[in-house]
C-alpha cells in the first residue's frame, strides 16, 4: 500500500508522537468529526506529566530508544490504535450525549465581540 493510501488511517491513530526527548500525544479520538465520524465522549487524556517534567540540562547521553520504550512500542503498533466510529450522517445536536459532556467544558466564545455578535450577552465598557 502506498503512503497516500495510509495517510487517513495514520491520522486517526491515537498514539504518541516522539522526537528524541519530546513525547506528545496525538488525541485523534477528540477530533473524530474531522474524519467524518460521529464524536463520542473521548477517553481521558493521556498523562504525560512525567515526560514534560524531564530536565535535560547537562544531560546529553540518554538512550532514547530505552528511555521512551513504552511510547515507542505503542507507535510501532499504531495500527492497533486507529480510532474508528460510525459515519457522521447528521448534524451534532445540542442534546446529544457528546454535546451534554462538551458544553460545560468549553468556551463558547473566544472574544467578547464574538459573544455579543449573536446577542447572547451584553457588554458594558
Amino acid at each position: 500500500m502506498n503512503f497516500m493510501g495510509q495517510t487517513s488511517e495514520m491520522a486517526r491513530a491515537r498514539v504518541p508522537l516522539i522526537c528524541f526527548a519530546l513525547v506528545e500525544w496525538h488525541a485523534a479520538d477528540r477530533v473524530m468529526r474531522q474524519f467524518g465520524l460521529q464524536q463520542p465522549i473521548p477517553a481521558d487524556p493521556v498523562n504525560l506529566e512525567k515526560q514534560h517534567k524531564m530536565d535535560l540540562r547537562g544531560k546529553n547521553d540518554y538512550n532514547w530508544l530505552e528511555k521512551h520504550n513504552e511510547w515507542i512500542q505503542i507507535w510501532n503498533n499504531r495500527n492497533d490504535y486507529i480510532v474508528t466510529g460510525m459515519p457522521a450522517n447528521q448534524p451534532l445536536y445540542h442534546y446529544s450525549d457528546y454535546m451534554q459532556w462538551y458544553l460545560p467544558r468549553t468556551r463558547k466564545f473566544i472574544s467578547p465581540d464574538g459573544a455579543y455578535s449573536i446577542g447572547s450577552v451584553k457588554i458594558y465598557y
